[in-house]
């Protein structure tokens, strides 16, 4: 699928319930948003779930104004001197189509796991890369999968890490309780703190679900 790129539209929800709608399993969407911090949005407040979540349960199909009053109250603030110049600035700032809706990285990645819950999504994180790395934006790929998928995928991605460092290796060595050993460590410190987290942590539900299956079995 093309990127979907979704803080020019009115309705992000509907959007990705939309392309999710058309995805088979195993199709892939791609998102990208710029990152506030690094873009001419930064003055403006993040945009909050909640108002997203309204635009959603009403059914919004365009942008309204005050998105476009509120981009030129933090950001062109010289627009209202006076009455010719704040409707030439609104003329010009909604013929452009600016940005509707405002994010950093956390708060989109937030938006995003709040919003496959919302909608009941099947989804595994295959790339994910933020601001703080890239200097611009948050992008990500996801995959449309069911729970086994994911799993299947989560455990190719721990099985390539696992083999290329030899402390994983040497921490939890070939037997019978390595794997529920090394899921329990990519769950927690896995997805979280190691130096490969970036990797791990898309697939930390996946590790969690792997986690408790492989600790009943035992």
């Amino acid at each position: 699928m093309p990127p979907a790129v979704l803080e020019h539209v009115p309705n992000p929800i509907q959007v990705i319930a939309d392309v999710w709608d058309g995805l088979g399993s195993g199709g892939r969407l791609v998102l990208s948003v710029p990152d506030k911090t690094f873009t001419y949005d930064r003055p403006r407040p993040l945009t909050t779930f909640a108002h997203l979540l309204g635009h959603y349960f009403r059914g919004a199909t365009e942008v309204d104004d005050d998105h476009y009053v509120e981009f030129l109250e933090h950001c062109h603030a010289e627009a209202f001197q006076s009455h010719e110049a704040f409707t030439a600035a609104l003329a010009a700032v909604r013929g452009r189509r600016e940005h509707a809706h405002v994010w950093d990285s956390t708060t989109f990645r937030s938006f995003l796991d709040r919003t496959v819950a919302l909608l009941g999504l099947r989804a595994a994180w295959l790339h994910e890369s933020t601001g703080a790395t890239n200097r611009f934006e948050y992008f990500c790929v996801l995959e449309r999968t069911d729970g086994a998928e994911a799993r299947a995928v989560a455990l190719t991605v721990l099985d390539a890490v696992y083999r290329t460092r030899t402390d994983l290796k040497a921490a939890f060595p070939d037997g019978p309780r390595r794997l529920p050993r090394l899921l329990a460590w990519a769950r927690d410190a896995g997805c979280t703190v190691d130096r490969d987290a970036p990797v791990l942590g898309p697939h930390a539900e996946a590790f969690r679900a792997l986690a408790a299956t492989t600790r009943r079995a035992s």
